[in-house]
């Protein structure tokens, strides 16, 4: 299952099938990604979809020099579960 970066829209889906989708929204503010909403499907829960998302988040903005500020739960949740990510905190 591949992450799609849609850049028109400031999200990273997944394709759960059956017309499904995980997503991550963000913005951005000058060299800041700003990630403001993680959302799975309820049915989908517990299977490492917003793990995945916002992994391919970070490294999109390692890749292109962002600093990340997280505004969602998961987020914040993700950066407090992996501190080897905080050195993009910003």
């Amino acid at each position: 299952m591949e992450v799609e970066h849609q850049k028109e829209n400031f999200r990273f889906v997944l394709d759960l099938g059956e017309g499904f989708e995980a997503e991550l929204n963000y913005f951005l503010k000058g060299q800041t990604l700003i990630i403001s909403h993680t959302g799975v499907p309820s049915m989908f829960r517990g299977n490492g979809y917003a793990e995945k998302l916002t992994a391919f988040a970070l490294d999109f903005a390692r890749k292109n020099g962002y600093k990340v500020q997280p505004q969602c739960s998961y987020a914040v949740h993700y950066f407090a579960k992996n501190p080897s990510e905080k050195d993009l905190l910003g």
